[in-house]
């Protein structure tokens, strides 16, 4: 990266100026003039398309099932101790999401990883990311808003025509059930009774 920002600096203004500006000032300007827009297109259209998923609607749902989206990263969890902040690996969780048949053919692994990104980064600009201390830990919040992402990314790919809302719902449900945090009753029929 060095070498590419004081080459970058030198091609773009004279030879002998680019020696004398500051390293960091040379590397702000090759992230910012070259990286920034021909690699992170992809990724700000991902996270705008995801933003679209937060609507009064999805927060009211979200809200209402906190408990049983803590009680499911809960489950992924292998051992904790009982004071320490919930934090799952995300190759953890990767496992649950095969067995909850959520990873196959319409979300992948290059999907995930940006939807782990929507998940991680409240923002959509990528130079205002924030810089996590375990970038690959999910907590209860990301992991709601992981679990919004993944709605919204099947949602968009099997072109349903029913309310996202209701389409999250029963995400919710799949991924409760098969965490094991919500039991189905059996139908009890009105004329035994």
């Amino acid at each position: 990266m060095c070498h590419l920002a004081f080459h970058r600096a030198a091609a773009d203004s004279t030879a002998s100026m680019a020696n004398y500006t500051a390293l960091h000032q040379k590397l702000a300007d090759c992230i910012n003039n070259n990286i920034l827009p021909n690699c992170f297109k992809k990724i700000t259209l991902k996270l705008e398309t995801l933003q679209k998923a937060f609507t009064p609607g999805t927060e009211l749902l979200l809200k209402k099932g906190r408990r049983l989206t803590e009680q499911t990263l809960d489950s992924c969890q292998l051992k904790r101790t009982r004071a320490s902040e919930v934090r799952i690996d995300t190759r953890y969780l990767c496992t649950h999401l095969q067995r909850w048949g959520f990873i196959g053919k319409d979300l992948n692994y290059t999907d995930l990883a940006l939807i782990i990104i929507f998940a991680k980064q409240p923002g959509l600009e990528p130079a205002q990311f924030t810089l996590h201390p375990t970038p690959l830990d999910i907590n209860y919040n990301e992991f709601e808003r992981l679990v919004l992402g993944i709605s919204h990314h099947l949602y968009l790919a099997k072109t349903r025509y029913d309310p996202f809302e209701e389409f999250l719902g029963e995400t919710m449900d799949h991924i409760f059930k098969k965490a094991g945090v919500l039991l189905e009753l059996p139908d009890v029929e009105g004329d035994d009774v």
